[in-house]
């Protein structure tokens, strides 16, 4: 039968052995998750006992519905015969334990903690500000520069209009067209030169404005790279935003002093060096792609070795792998692995055909990645 989309339905059936922590149900092969979903290795351990050691066959079963129900919570057993409870913090451990004695219905206490680690909440930089320092062969000039790859059909120039359109403050009523003062973009074959001016004057106001200024750029490029289609490989454009330039000889500017008509758009390209563009590019090793995060769970009888082999050829990356014995004396391997969205189907296959029935690979999140084997060198030819 069928069930209508935003329906609630349920379904009659095992799943233990076949479901593991959440799944996608879908009419494809090659289902997308309905929501982003990501698994992070547990990073506080405690040991849990019951009270009473009649309640201990209680409180295996109890850990092995509260392992199979919570997405974030690692469950295995020491070689002393002690449960180890793997959560994500001290909020998670007092929720599981209470979820725990909720299901046992039995008394259960805990250990210290093995890794005495606290949740610590940090503020961070949705577009982190990194970039090149390096300099022309001719050491006359060094620059300062970010890079992004980009889709070969994405417009760069709406991308950058759209997200100073919707902030205003860098327009000026008179003239809508004079943000282009602040900046100017050069398109090419492969590239995206983005120059963003640095001020003459020294204020603290104007100097924080060109900062906000460059973070909405590096904001634009980012909103442009996932306009382009998900697993159309390569990447064949280059943004490029040109932080500073100055000279070795006396350490001046090169952008401090571009003449720019006031009301006329002048490309600010035509003051750098000559070749530059070519000096950039030799720079630039890495170019990203989309790819999916995988979670690969293994039986302990199955070939690891076949499962490194798939991954590998297949330009995947291992994240992390992890060996765990569930309540049931099951011994399982866990891996977390990044897959190209071009090779999945071929991870799939592979699994299929050559690990026997015995590995489990799921999709549960996907994002632009580095690529290390993808330069443009490889690019060119």
């Amino acid at each position: 039968g069928k069930v209508g989309t935003g329906n609630i339905c349920a379904i009659q059936g095992d799943f233990l052995e076949k479901l593991v922590k959440f799944g996608t149900l879908s009419n494809v092969a090659l289902p997308m998750p309905i929501r982003e979903m990501k698994a992070y290795p547990a990073v506080f351990r405690t040991v849990v006992r019951p009270v009473e050691i009649a309640d201990r066959i209680a409180l295996e079963n109890a850990l092995l519905l509260l392992n199979s129900l919570d997405l974030q919570l690692e469950v295995h057993v020491e070689d002393n015969g002690d449960f180890v409870l793997g959560t994500a913090g001290v909020v998670h451990t007092e929720r599981c334990l209470a979820d725990l004695r909720s299901f046992s219905a039995a008394d259960v206490e805990t250990s210290e903690p093995i890794i005495p680690l606290l949740e610590t909440i940090h503020n961070y930089q949705v577009f982190p500000r990194t970039g090149i320092h390096a300099s022309l062969t001719s050491k006359s000039c060094n620059f300062d520069i970010k890079v992004f790859g980009l889709p070969s059909d994405c417009s760069t120039s709406n991308a950058v209009s759209e997200m100073l359109r919707s902030r205003g403050s860098f327009y000026d009523n008179a003239d809508p067209h004079r943000e282009h003062v602040h900046y100017s973009i050069h398109s090419g074959k492969r590239h995206n030169f983005l120059v963003v001016r640095k001020p003459r004057s020294r204020h603290s106001v104007i100097m924080q404005r060109r900062d906000e200024l460059i973070d909405l750029l590096l904001s634009a490029f980012h909103i442009a790279m996932k306009q382009g289609p998900l697993g159309q490989l390569p990447l064949t454009r280059i943004g490029i935003v040109v932080d500073e330039i100055w000279r070795t000889s006396d350490q001046s500017s090169v952008l401090d002093t571009c003449i720019v008509s006031e009301g006329i758009h002048q490309d600010l390209l035509a003051t750098l060096p000559r070749h530059i563009t070519h000096q950039i590019e030799s720079f630039i090793s890495v170019l990203v792609e989309p790819c999916f995060t995988c979670d690969i769970i293994v039986e302990g009888s199955a070939p690891l070795g076949k499962v490194y082999a798939i991954i590998n050829e297949n330009r995947g990356n291992i994240l992390s792998e992890s060996h765990t014995t569930m309540c049931t004396a099951v011994e399982k391997y866990e891996f977390l692995a990044k897959v190209p969205v071009s090779e999945s189907q071929k991870v799939i296959d592979a699994i299929r055909s050559r690990c026997c029935n015995k590995v489990i690979c799921q999709f549960i999140s996907s994002d632009w990645e580095d690529v290390n084997d993808y330069t443009l060198e490889h690019g060119r030819s």
